[in-house]
């Protein structure tokens, strides 16, 4: 009698057992359910809104002038070192950006001095991808060369004769030059690893070509014209 109750509850033990191991499982497997998928940081999307206020050093690569350079005219310019916001990288040191000539003024006589404004529309980022840029001034704080026409000595003849036919001096800003820029604020550019490579330069989209010093390594590996002297 006592063998038979023991083998009831046994049974009864082991199904009660069997339940629970299997309410268990369905619970863990709601539990599981419930849970979002794991995604690995490496697969995560990662973009940097832009602040608007930073200034990034760029340096030109061809001389543009209010004697030789006319509006309209395309050029470009590198940056000078990474530009980073909020610990991320965006834009490597090389990164390409180009320039547009917005308005020329030549010298003229009467001691009328030429005029040069140009902006710088844009620096790209590795991908591909375009940063709107912008110049609070119409040569931000580029360093501004005069040039002379023609020889002091000419000049002071000229003068001499007739006031009228001397010239003005002619604006110039030479390849090599640093100054800064900033990117229009509010935009979301893609970060990248450290190490990342620059954009090439796109020479189709220049109607200057960069400076000799310059152009031999606009195709080499690397960040543009970084590497060469001034």
């Amino acid at each position: 009698m006592r063998n038979s109750f023991n083998r009831a509850a046994m049974a009864t033990g082991a199904v009660l057992a069997a339940a629970i191991v299997t309410l268990g499982a369905q619970a863990l497997g709601d539990t599981n359910a419930r849970q979002p998928a794991t995604v690995s940081p490496a697969t995560l999307p990662s973009s940097v809104q832009l602040p608007g206020t930073d200034p990034i050093p760029v340096m030109i690569l061809s001389d543009i002038g209010s004697r030789n350079s006319k509006q309209g005219d395309t050029f470009a310019v590198v940056t000078t070192d990474d530009y980073v916001v909020d610990g991320k990288l965006v834009l490597p040191k090389g990164s390409p950006g180009y320039g547009l000539i917005t308005d020329i003024q030549r010298s003229g006589t009467g001691k009328k001095n030429g005029q040069l404004s140009f902006t710088i529309t844009k620096l790209v980022a590795p991908g591909g991808a375009d940063v709107a840029t912008q110049m609070t001034g119409s040569t931000s704080d580029a360093v501004i060369h005069y040039e002379r026409n023609g020889s002091d000595t000419m000049q002071v003849l000229l003068w001499g004769v007739f006031a009228a036919a001397k010239r003005g001096d002619d604006l110039q800003i030479k390849a090599g030059e640093t100054f800064h820029i900033t990117a229009n604020g509010g935009q979301l550019v893609p970060a990248v690893a450290a190490g990342t490579a620059p954009s090439a330069l796109n020479t189709a989209q220049l109607s200057i070509a960069p400076a000799p010093q310059f152009s031999a390594s606009v195709n080499s590996p690397g960040p543009v014209g970084l590497s060469a002297s001034k």
